[in-house]
């Protein structure tokens, strides 16, 4: 992590290791900055005929005072008064195809109630993890759940404080909840207790009764079932190349299995699939499951939808 960390620094101009520092200049935030301090040059994300928003961040060093301040009061989290002032932003996660810091907010003078921490997911900087990403829907399909779903379905999803895609190019920034020190994220390799276990299985249809076959949902395109059958048809192509290097590690049954099934993954979801629908976390494990270690928090919180689709329950 600190390599890749290190390697995001020098392609930003910035000195050190894994952790930003920012303070914010002696001047009121504006909207409309060529270029973050440190950072590369941010653009502004509009659809034409709509007013410029707050930018969409492209590194970590994008994440100024000045930029959280236009995300946190465009998204109501602060009054527009309110300023942050200082930030210390540190790498977190770095997955297939995405990136998770976590930022230390300072503010002029104490608040009430005003986040202290915030998460921040970005897109990979690795060409190639990004492209998958785009074709794959995947850092829209988070975004769009953030946004029009997600306040639907209770406690257990992370709050979102700002959010906003590119879909053509996969720019995108994420702004969620901080549970990093009142959760532990599951781990599905150790496993769980049987309380956990419980709390995953409660969470599920409280997650999917609020949109159950929900006629609204085959509209959306972010939703679109061609992005599900991308995934199932890349199954029979790439079965050789996972087969040469997993082979070893499954009994022979398990492989004749895999090469019988493989198959008939493409036509799957035509096959097989009918309503109801719901909007499907399509990766649910231990893994993007945060089980609370303190009061503070809901007892499960589901994150990482970057999978979401529309499938049955």
């Amino acid at each position: 992590m600190r390599h890749l960390a290190a390697a995001l620094h020098r392609r930003g101009g910035r000195r050190g290791h894994d952790l930003w520092q920012h303070a914010a200049p002696e001047r009121s935030a504006g909207r409309g900055m060529a270029g973050a301090p440190g950072g590369t040059a941010m653009t502004m994300h509009t659809e034409p005929g709509d007013a410029a928003t707050v930018p969409i961040a492209d590194t970590i060093g994008d994440l100024t005072p000045e930029w959280f301040t236009e995300v946190l009061r465009e998204g109501g989290t602060i009054a527009r008064h309110r300023r942050v002032t200082g930030v210390q932003t540190e790498l977190i996660g770095t997955g297939q195809v995405g990136l998770v810091a976590r930022a230390v907010l300072e503010y002029g003078d104490p608040g009430d109630g005003e986040p202290s921490s915030l998460v921040v997911k970005l897109p990979s900087p690795d060409p190639g993890s990004r492209q998958m990403g785009v074709a794959m829907g995947l850092y829209e399909a988070e975004v769009r759940f953030y946004q029009e779903i997600a306040g639907r379905l209770g406690p257990s999803v992370p709050t979102m404080h700002w959010g906003e895609v590119d879909p053509q190019t996969g720019r995108f920034t994420l702004v969620l909840d901080d549970l990093t020190s009142t959760s532990q994220v599951g781990d599905m390799v150790a496993g769980c207790s049987l309380e956990q276990a419980a709390l995953a299985m409660a969470a599920l249809p409280a997650l999917q009764a609020p949109v159950w076959d929900d006629p609204s949902l085959p509209g959306r395109p972010w939703l679109d079932p061609v992005r599900t059958d991308m995934m199932f048809g890349a199954v029979a192509p790439t079965l050789e190349l996972f087969l040469d290097r997993f082979a070893g590690r499954l009994e022979p049954e398990h492989v004749s299995l895999v090469r019988r099934l493989a198959p008939h993954a493409a036509d799957y979801r035509t096959r097989v699939w009918e309503p109801p629908y719901v909007v499907a976390h399509s990766d649910y494990r231990l893994d993007n499951m945060m089980f609370a270690t303190t009061g503070e928090t809901p007892p499960i919180s589901i994150v990482d939808w970057q999978g979401a689709r529309l499938g049955p329950p």
